[in-house]
């Protein structure tokens, strides 16, 4: 007895079920190749969008009918295996198998299921969707989703495309780099980067050598002169060191400051006419003119050194008008940089 017409009752519940499984095979494939396409876009320069939407719809499409035919296909035993899982206990599976059998053992057996499926209400049967095919799937449209967000992202710029960051690690495999490094053993500071690294070739920061108080910029190790500099094509690892010197007090204690004060004319009080002890004849002179030969230098309060008025001495003038400068500096409006201001206190320490 042949089994042809009996699952006709029960077939459209199955035959839905078989179709919404092959469809979820095929997106879940569909979401397999966006993400590989999405991929190889990314990894590529241009716009790869189009392409990644045709990889999924077409991979989909052709898929489900694929899984369709070769895996949920209904057929005789297909449709016995799913109505037996309600409850029949393989009746209906050894009635397909047994069908061709005309024995009295076969023909009792079909007349049984007959029976049993007949009983058996179409209503009952729920569309089943296995728990690991829905796992696959959402696992699948998460990653061909998520890779496909990112190639759009790096489409408009707003991410590194793959081939940025690829290109990025070869430059950086292959690129040499150098090192400058600048040093200072006293007397200053620096403004900028001490310690440099860059590209072989390439140019450095620029760097400027601030001196202390009492010191004052002399040079660099090789020579430079200036306390700004910005090495150029840097193409090996170097050091430079900022020289500084100290300056003297102003006060006449150094050796050779320019005062013209020493221990053997520092005598106060050389009287005019006479000769004093660095040589120099005070004689009578016109007011406010040091006498012929006379520099400055010797006894500050010699009267060959009052000028003008004839009632202060040169040192008098000069601290006094340092005081006065350096009240403006101190009152600065902002033209004068913080630099500008200490070379200037420094170089009226020298005065």
């Amino acid at each position: 007895m042949k089994t042809n017409g009996m699952f006709d009752k029960h077939r459209p519940k199955l035959l839905w079920e078989a179709i919404l499984r092959s469809a979820l095979c095929g997106i879940t494939s569909g979401f397999i190749a966006a993400f590989v396409a999405a991929l190889v876009a990314w990894l590529t320069p241009g716009d790869g969008l189009w392409i990644i939407l045709g990889a999924f719809a077409g991979v989909a499409v052709l898929a489900s009918v694929l899984f369709y035919f070769i895996r949920y296909r209904l057929d005789d035993m297909q449709s016995a295996k799913r109505l037996d899982g309600l409850g029949l206990h393989e009746r209906l599976v050894t009635m397909v198998e047994y069908q061709g059998d005309s024995s009295s053992m076969a023909t009792m057996q079909r007349e049984d299921a007959r029976r049993t499926l007949a009983k058996l209400d179409p209503r009952s049967i729920k569309i089943l969707i296995p728990r690991a095919l829905v796992v696959a799937l959402v696992v699948c449209a998460f990653m061909g989703s998520g890779m496909t967000t990112v190639n759009a992202l790096a489409d408009n710029g707003i991410l590194k495309g793959g081939d940025e960051i690829i290109d990025e690690i070869v430059e950086d495999q292959t690129t040499e780099y150098v090192s400058i490094s600048y040093v200072i053993e006293e007397g200053g500071t620096f403004d900028g980067d001490e310690e440099q690294v860059v590209v072989k070739g390439t140019d450095a920061a620029t760097i400027t050598a601030v001196a202390d108080e009492g010191f004052i910029f002399k040079e660099w190790s090789d020579g430079y002169t200036s306390p700004t500099r910005t090495d150029t094509e840097v193409m090996e690892d170097v050091i430079y060191t900022a020289i500084f010197v100290e300056l003297g007090d102003g006060d006449g204690d150094g050796d050779g400051d320019g005062d013209g004060e020493g221990e053997e004319g520092d005598q106060p009080e050389d009287a005019p006419g006479e000769e004093s002890k660095d040589g120099n004849q005070g004689g009578d002179t016109a007011e406010g003119e040091p006498s012929q030969g006379e520099t400055g230098g010797g006894n500050i309060q010699d009267p060959a050194n009052l000028i003008i008025s004839n009632d202060e001495y040169y040192r008098d003038v000069i601290e006094r008008l340092n005081e006065e400068t350096t009240e403006r500096i101190e009152g600065n409006d902002g033209s004068l940089s913080q630099e500008e201001i200490d070379l200037i206190k420094k170089y009226l320490g020298i005065v």
